[in-house]
């Protein structure tokens, strides 16, 4: 079952990558660490996905590369720490 959620600030999205990989990112407002699993709401990938939701493939345009990921699970919120 897909699930209705949308993703926005504080998300946490599950994307698989074009070359099958997969990595789970919580959408910050404005801390980035990639290799951490955070991205920033106004990165190209964080704004891409923005707005989107299970299922949809996203593309966007990063380090002069376009870029294609598609959304496997969208968590909602996190909580609060």
């Amino acid at each position: 079952m897909v699930s209705s959620e949308k993703i926005g600030l504080n998300s946490i999205a599950t994307v698989r990558f074009q070359d099958g990989s997969t990595k789970t990112f919580l959408i910050s407002l404005h801390n980035t660490a990639p290799e951490r699993g955070v991205i920033s709401f106004g990165s190209p990938l964080g704004q891409a996905l923005s707005g989107r939701g299970e299922g949809e493939h996203v593309s966007y345009h990063a380090a002069g590369n376009n870029h294609e990921v598609e959304i496997i699970k969208v968590f909602g919120e996190s909580p609060p720490p």
